[in-house]
């Protein structure tokens, strides 16, 4: 009779640690989960922070455009007013006009440049990056994340299953359990 109690004891000490390991994976989902939040917020505001400079970028091309063209309008128009009577150019008769070889290109503006940024790694450990950089390592951590929900995922199934097994056929979680594994497994 005391085999029975030990038996009893085993199975009982197995399906709480069963159950435990399903307790601490659903915790771990649920911990990736935010994890999953947060870096998919921090892509989404380095995309919309990107476009705004993007925007200004485009504003400040467009702005340096219409500059262009106006002057080169204006020069147009003196030039065809010159050949007439009273009129004098700007530069000393003799000297060619200064040109503007400066383009909307050529013009340097700090909008272009990758800005600087912190960039907040596990363990509370703070690193200088620029824009390109951490916008990189958030997709590989987001690609990461989603590797591990998956997998612990799996692990969740497989552990509800063993855990389904020891409370026995009679059991709410194994008629519950019942039609999961139908994927070949």
């Amino acid at each position: 009779m005391s085999l029975g109690i030990e038996d009893a004891a085993k199975h009982s000490a197995s399906l709480e640690s069963t159950a435990e390991a399903v307790m601490h994976a659903k915790t771990l989902l649920v911990e990736l989960d935010r994890r999953q939040n947060q870096t998919r917020e921090g892509i989404r505001a380095l995309r919309s922070q990107q476009e705004a400079q993007h925007r200004r970028r485009q504003d400040f091309e467009d702005a340096n455009k219409v500059t262009l063209e106006t002057q080169s309008e204006v020069r147009a128009r003196i030039s065809t007013l010159v050949g007439m009577p009273g009129v004098t150019p700007f530069a000393p008769i003799g000297t060619a006009a200064p040109q503007s070889s400066l383009t909307a290109h050529q013009i340097p503006h700090t909008f272009v440049s990758p800005q600087p940024m912190w960039l907040l790694c596990s363990g509370g450990t703070f690193i200088r990056t620029n824009q390109t950089r951490a916008y990189d390592k958030l997709l590989k951590t987001q690609h990461e994340t989603h590797q591990q929900v998956e997998d612990t995922r799996q692990e969740l199934k497989v552990m509800v299953a063993d855990l389904a097994r020891l409370e026995g056929v009679d059991s709410a979680l194994a008629r519950a359990n019942e039609g999961f594994g139908l994927a070949g497994r």
